[in-house]
Formats: structure tokens, C-alpha cells, sequence
């Protein structure tokens, strides 16, 4: 796969495998928030389902305006250096019949807005965006003949929905990505609120088009309030075209989830299963190529401790009828210490013609010198992804 516009300097050093024992506990502990009890719904009531395809064409125009010219992303140096998942000495994760790890690199760029990346997606291209919880997109060029060696990555700013940029994080704290039609669909926290970028169009000069946005102290419909850093962390795009959305605030150990509101954007009815404490930090969909109503939901979960550290899984939601059945839910790894893990936060799945499913993991760093930037690639057997 090309890289995402002209490439890059870059650099793969020789394999290495770094082991780093301290970690910024306070920025990456899952959010498990009680709060005060709210009655406030998640989302205006609709006349008929939020869906995609139907708002194409508004996204398009407050996102590109009449007039707006593409500005290419700026191009910045990436430092590609691949890790084991394990040494040969330790104890091996917990990797399930039918996920094969294919590779994994730890990521890093001499420009000092390269990290924070929160939420994962694959473009029509092959190659990954992510999103940064500074308010950047951050493109990522894979090879062309493996698929998943990263090569290359481009920057820009996130724009306010006048075009303007934004001066503060807590406008531009973005966390949750699904990319379809063209369109970066972002979640963020602080200011609670889905938009959406088309980036296709209009590359870097894309601005933040409005879908839906949260009051202060909301509840999410859930019941109690939600923290400013314990909304929307996992968004993908579902089967009929509305949105799959998981709050990292857990309820009685569970993460709530919408998935295709009916009358609503979001309206985090169901829950994924108690993940020991997990907080749900990532989401994507993948459709079923025999049948459209079908298909598989991704979830990576993640929760810290001070004594051993990040502890990540990964699980698959069937799908049928065009809804998850949350209690047929699979895990398909779990990390922990001392293997490759850190504070992994987004996910991202590609299906290939045959079948098969390539699912990349990435971790923020928080912009802390202690943690990494991960990005770790795995194949999924046609069997786990249906």
C-alpha cells in the first residue's frame, strides 16, 4: 500500500523489544466513574434512525464549503522500529486459536505533536488515520507489499466548524474514529460530541461538520453523569449505516454501548460484559462480505494498576440481523506485563478478498516519555470474524 501522500523520511532500525517499568498512572488509569445521578437522555429524539448515507451530503458541504481549496497534509519523519510480542523467555499472552500475530512497531517522530493517538481507522486506500487527543490527524503509509509495516506519516490540525483553529485540548480532545464515505467521523471528550471531517475533499482544510454533541455533566442516558474523560471512546459505522458508539465510563463493571439507534444518534442501551474492570477504549465493524445484515463488532479493552501495570483485550461481537448479540462476545487476546503492552486505545480491521481480517491495535502515549506508541498488527481466521 502507497503512503498517504508524498512520503516521508523515514526509518526501520533492527527489531528491538523495549521494556520500560515506570508508567504516567494519572493519564492513563481507565475511567470508572460514578457521578451524580442525571436524568438527562443522550440525544434529542429523532422521526426516523440516524443513518450515514442520509447525511452525506450535509456532512460534505459544512465540512468542504463551496470554494474550499485541498490542502495536502504536512508531511513528518517516523522512526519505525518492530517489537516482539514476547521475549522467548516469558510467558507467552493469551492468543487465541485463529489470531496469528503478524508484526508490530513501536512508532516515533522527531515532530513534538506526533503522539496522543486515540481512535484508529483504515482509509479506501489500505493505510490507517488516526487521531491524536491534541486535535491532529495522523496518517500512517503501510508497505505496499506486506500490508502492515508502517512507512510513512502525515500531520494536520483539526479545524473548529468555522475553519478556525482550535486554541484549547479541551475543544479538540478527540478520541473515538470510523472512517467511511470519505469522512473521519470523531469522537471527543471534555466537549462531549461526535463530528465529522471530509478529509477526502479537502485534506487538512477539512472542517469539524456537526452530528451530535453532549451538555456538560451529561449522563449519556446511562444514568450517572459521565466525567470529562469518560465519554465517547470507541465509534465505528454499522451494518445499516448508523453508529456504533462505547463509553469508557463503566456501569456496574460494564461499558454501555449504542449501536444503531433507532430514535435517537446514540442512545447506549446494551453492554458488553464485565472485562474484570476493562474500560472499553476502542471500536470498528467489519461486515459479513455473505451476508450485509451480519458481521462482527471489535473491542479493545483496556484497565491499569500502579503494581503491574496496562492489561489489554481484545474481543469480537457476532452480529445478526443487524444486531450484536453482546452475550456470544469472544476475547481474542489479552496483554499484560511482560509482554508488548501499553496503554492501547484503538483498533482497526480490514477484511481481504479472502476472507481473512487484518486487525491493528494502537496505544497513546499520553505524550509522556515513559510509555510508547504501539502499533501492533494481527490476522484473523474468516471464522472468528463472522
Amino acid at each position: 500500500m502507497a503512503a498517504p501522500y508524498a512520503e516521508p523520511a523515514f526509518k526501520i532500525s533492527p527489531a528491538r523489544f523495549v521494556k520500560r517499568i515506570a508508567f504516567a498512572s494519572a493519564a492513563i488509569v481507565a475511567t470508572n466513574c460514578s457521578g451524580d445521578t442525571a436524568a438527562d437522555t443522550p440525544t434529542p429524539l429523532l422521526s426516523e434512525p440516524w443513518r450515514l448515507a442520509d447525511k452525506t451530503a450535509d456532512l460534505y458541504a459544512a465540512s468542504c464549503p463551496e470554494g474550499s481549496v485541498f490542502i495536502t497534509p504536512e508531511d513528518i519523519g517516523l522512526t519505525v522500529d518492530a517489537v516482539e510480542l514476547y521475549d522467548a523467555d516469558e510467558t507467552p499472552p493469551e492468543v487465541f486459536a485463529g489470531l496469528h500475530y503478524i508484526g508490530g512497531f513501536e512508532l516515533e517522530s522527531e515532530d513534538p505533536r506526533f503522539g496522543g493517538l486515540s481512535g484508529l481507522a483504515i482509509t479506501r486506500s489500505g493505510n490507517l488515520i488516526a487521531v491524536s487527543d491534541a486535535g491532529h490527524f495522523v496518517w500512517i503509509g503501510l508497505d505496499e507489499e506486506d500490508g502492515f509495516t508502517p512507512v510513512s506519516a502525515a500531520l494536520s490540525d483539526m479545524k473548529r466548524q468555522d475553519g478556525s483553529p482550535a486554541e484549547t485540548k479541551s475543544e479538540v480532545d478527540a478520541e473515538g474514529l470510523a472512517f467511511a464515505d470519505g469522512l473521519a467521523l470523531v469522537s471527543f471528550e471534555q466537549s462531549h460530541r461526535i463530528s465529522a471531517f471530509d478529509l477526502e475533499t479537502c485534506g487538512a482544510a477539512a472542517r469539524a461538520a456537526p452530528i451530535t454533541a453532549f451538555s456538560s455533566g451529561s449522563s449519556f442516558g446511562v444514568g450517572k453523569s459521565v466525567k470529562t474523560n469518560g465519554g465517547i471512546e470507541g465509534l465505528a459505522v454499522g451494518p445499516s449505516g448508523g453508529l456504533a458508539a462505547g463509553l469508557e465510563t463503566l456501569i456496574d463493571g460494564r461499558a454501555p454501548m449504542s449501536f444503531e439507534a433507532r430514535d435517537r444518534v446514540v442512545d447506549f442501551d446494551k453492554r458488553f460484559a464485565d472485562m474484570d474492570g476493562r474500560a472499553l477504549t476502542g471500536l470498528d465493524y467489519l461486515v459479513d462480505p455473505q451476508d450485509d445484515d451480519a458481521g462482527v463488532l471489535f473491542a479493545v479493552h483496556r484497565s491499569f494498576n500502579l503494581l503491574t501495570g496496562p492489561n489489554v483485550a481484545v474481543t469480537a461481537t457476532p452480529v445478526f440481523d443487524r444486531k450484536p448479540d453482546m452475550s456470544a462476545a469472544r476475547t481474542l487476546l489479552i496483554l499484560k506485563r511482560p509482554q508488548t503492552v501499553d496503554n492501547f486505545e484503538a483498533i482497526a480491521a480490514r477484511r481481504f478478498e479472502d476472507g481473512s481480517v487484518r486487525l491493528f491495535i494502537l496505544s497513546d502515549d499520553n505524550y509522556q516519555p515513559v510509555q510508547r506508541t504501539l502499533l501492533l498488527a494481527f490476522d484473523v481466521a474468516p471464522e472468528l470474524s463472522r
